[in-house]
């Protein structure tokens, strides 16, 4: 039902402590948020210590903030960005800018 259709990924999470990187099971489309939820393996038993989301995903915080390899960007936000992201929305923008040293590869855990 809901994992019909959607590709297995994996994610390599480099905590900002330094500690030893790990990798995460998700399916494509997956928040973080969602895998902490609802992940099984160890490296989502492992991520829900690292990622809060406080606010439950309503946007209304930045305890998911997290920082992204630059390879994972769209730099000419095209429409059809093969699976890369674009610019953070303007809601995002301003929970970024509240969370503990922001920066230009910033984002939230959620969309």
């Amino acid at each position: 039902a809901e994992t019909a259709g959607k590709a297995p990924v994996s994610v390599v999470i480099y905590p900002a402590s330094g500690e030893r990187p790990f990798t995460v099971s998700a399916l494509e489309g997956q928040t973080l948020r969602d895998v902490c939820e609802s992940g099984v393996d160890g490296g989502a038993r492992i991520l829900r210590e690292y990622l809060e989301c406080a606010c439950s995903g309503v946007m209304a915080c930045s305890t998911c903030h997290v920082y992204v390899r630059e390879d994972w960007f769209d730099p000419a936000n095209a429409g059809d960005s093969g699976g890369k992201l674009g610019p953070a929305s303007e809601e995002e923008q301003d929970m970024l800018d509240l969370a503990f040293e922001p920066n230009e590869r910033s984002r939230r855990g959620l969309p």
